[in-house]
Order: C-alpha cells, then sequence, then structure tokens
C-alpha cells in the first residue's frame, strides 16, 4: 500500500460502517462520511451523521492535502443522496487509488439499504 506505512492499524484502514464504529481515534487515519454530511443532512429527514456511512481512509487527501489532493466538498448541482455519494466515491478514487473496490462495493450497498 504505497505512502499509507506507519499509519494507523492496517487492520482499520479502508474500514466501512457507522461513522460511530469504524473508530477515530486510529493516528493518521480519519473516518470520511459517504456522501457528504452537510448536504445529506439537508436531504434525507432524520440524517445522524454519527450512524452515517463511511469509511476509514488516511488524513491525508481527507482534512490534509496529499499527493493527489483533497476530496471535494462542492456540491453545486447535487440534488439527491445517490449523486453526493457517487461523487464521493468518485472523489475517494481520485484521492486515494489503493482504495480496493470492494470497499467502494460495500459502501454502495449499505447506501442503497440506508437511504432507499
Amino acid at each position: 500500500m504505497s505512502g499509507i506505512e506507519g499509519l494507523g492499524s492496517r487492520a482499520s484502514l479502508y474500514r466501512v460502517g457507522p461513522y460511530n464504529d469504524i473508530g477515530s481515534a486510529v493516528p493518521g487515519l480519519d473516518p470520511h462520511h459517504v456522501g457528504q454530511k452537510a448536504p445529506l443532512g439537508d436531504m434525507i429527514p432524520g440524517y445522524d451523521p454519527l450512524t452515517a456511512l463511511s469509511i476509514l481512509i488516511p488524513k491525508a487527501g481527507h482534512t490534509t492535502h496529499g499527493p493527489s489532493g483533497i476530496i471535494s466538498r462542492r456540491v453545486f448541482g447535487l440534488t439527491t443522496p445517490r449523486q453526493v455519494a457517487a461523487r464521493d466515491i468518485v472523489e475517494l478514487r481520485r484521492v486515494d487509488p489503493d482504495i480496493p473496490n470492494a470497499r467502494f462495493q460495500a459502501l454502495i450497498n449499505m447506501n442503497k439499504t440506508h437511504y432507499p
């Protein structure tokens, strides 16, 4: 895994699930809401960012600039939760190409279940 050696636990890296379950105390890693919590909070009645779908990713690229930049927070033109999640997945792929495709599939399936 390029660019992430020494960051957090390898078992935790790219873990997906509810925000409050994936862990925020892993050194060098940040939980990232998929899709972005601000627009989803406006689009989904009862949206709870603490239980929202997330993935644990390296801090570089999430809250600090990494080699491929930072995940875009631009929401102009996004009008549905699915569009927000799709944009997030594209951004995650751009910023961290090491994320396994199986993690994206898990997020997509969870998203369909949580936000039909």
